[in-house]
């Protein structure tokens, strides 16, 4: 009886460890950027409905050459976003107080991913805290947009440039299968 249920355990412990390192050779990182402007302007407070062009998912590729494809994700999590000012050249993220990141796509709900309400002052560049959501959808849409709210305080005199930098875990399942 110990040797059926030794066995027993070897066998469970085996399959488990298997199917473990099948679906890790489905999930991988892709990274994505684009950008966005804060316009110039004469007041502090809240500008909404600050968005970015609309981003074609560059995952098709990684999906490639990990044997999967977008439509075979099963999910897809944003692990990490930045921000970098691009401009003004002497600028800083010193007049943001708060930001929050939304994403949408064709038919897809708009999404809160990532959101900042202790912007660190006298940097170019700083990380959100990203939302645990699933996202799988947004990157089978092929393309999305993010919508940015900011909170400011300070006035702003001219436009400023942000770059946006995240980076998404992907678990695929593998062509074929």
């Amino acid at each position: 009886m110990r040797k059926l249920t030794f066995l027993s355990f070897t066998v469970i412990t085996f399959l488990l460890s298997s199917c473990e390192t099948i679906d890790s050779l489905t999930q991988f990182y892709y990274d994505e950027e684009t950008s966005f402007t804060i316009p110039g302007q004469t007041s502090v407070g809240l500008i909404d409905n600050i968005t970015t062009p609309e981003v074609q998912s560059s995952g098709s590729q990684e999906f490639e050459s990990n044997d999967s494809r977008a439509d075979m994700v099963e999910s897809c999590k944003l692990v990490e976003l930045n921000l970098t000012l691009n401009s003004p050249e002497a600028g800083n993220f010193d007049f943001l107080n708060e930001i929050n990141i939304y994403i949408s796509a064709e038919g897809l709900p708009e999404k809160l991913i990532a959101t900042e309400t202790n912007v660190p002052t006298g940097v170019t560049q700083f990380s959100l805290e990203t939302q645990d959501v699933d996202l799988a959808e947004y990157i089978k849409a092929g393309a999305y947009t993010l919508k940015t709210d900011v909170t400011t305080d300070q006035i702003l005199t001219e436009d400023h440039v942000i770059n946006v930098y995240s980076n998404f875990f992907v678990d695929a399942k593998i062509l074929g299968q």
